[in-house]
């Protein structure tokens, strides 16, 4: 990527996602298809991470798993192609609820105010945190949608403090739809206005759809982010 540092040639090959919020739960799965759909391709090690005020994020987060059909075919070494059958694939998200005092496990309702006073409420379990989160890892992809008070505030401050413990960095940002209402794309603006000059690259998702449905709407969202995703991997592997 042409924005990353890449300190004495190092290769980048321990990447971590990290998320903040809920919506950061629905990219991460996407993203944990594409893995193993991708699995033969890539030689990346990739791990995920999650903040967020909203104990209900957090329990998803331990419930992590995904039932997948992949409808792709192999070549066999008869040179027939076999589809690939059900199977479930874990993966692990790494987790840490903040805010306690003031957000009581209840999110902060999009408000930016109440999100950063929950991030300094928990700034040293956060700081201990990405110590052991980031330990090896080469790069960190921050995958969150701005809008709502945990990615929008926590993120740049998250990227701030990867920076601090001079790692690389991506941000790849979600856009509200254009639904979600002013108040959230307001929101948006104040949160890329502080992310930048902190990230190494950012990369906005435009959320506007054609799909009808609103969940499908969110589901196209999050493949794009997985693209993004996988887009930087293949970028990597080539260097």
């Amino acid at each position: 990527m042409k924005n990353l540092n890449n300190k004495g040639g190092r290769t980048m090959k321990n990447i971590c996602i990290l998320g903040a919020g809920g919506s950061s739960i629905n990219i991460m799965k996407e993203i944990a298809m594409q893995i193993e759909l991708e699995r033969i391709k890539y030689t990346t090690n990739i791990k995920f991470g999650l903040i967020s005020t909203s104990l209900e994020d957090i329990h998803r987060a331990q419930d992590y798993g995904l039932d997948i059909l992949i409808n792709k075919q192999v070549e066999s070494n008869e040179d027939v192609y076999e589809p690939i059958i059900n199977r479930k694939i874990t993966r692990k998200i790494d987790y840490l609820a903040i805010g306690e005092k003031i957000c009581n496990g209840l999110g902060t309702s999009a408000s930016l105010e109440i999100a950063e006073k929950a991030f300094y409420e928990s700034e040293k379990n956060i700081d201990s945190f990405l110590k052991q989160l980031l330990d090896n890892i080469d790069l960190v992809i921050f995958a969150a949608s701005f809008g709502g008070g945990n990615g929008t505030v926590l993120v740049p401050l998250l990227v701030q403090k990867v920076k601090d413990m001079d790692i690389e960095n991506i941000s790849i940002i979600g856009k509200p739809f254009d639904f979600e209402g002013e108040k959230r794309l307001d929101n948006f603006n104040k949160g890329i206005e502080k992310l930048k000059n902190k990230t190494n690259e950012s990369i906005i998702i435009d959320s506007n759809s054609n799909e009808e449905s609103v969940i499908e709407k969110f589901k196209e969202r999050d493949k794009e982010f997985a693209k993004v995703v996988f887009k930087i991997i293949r970028e990597l592997e080539m260097e």
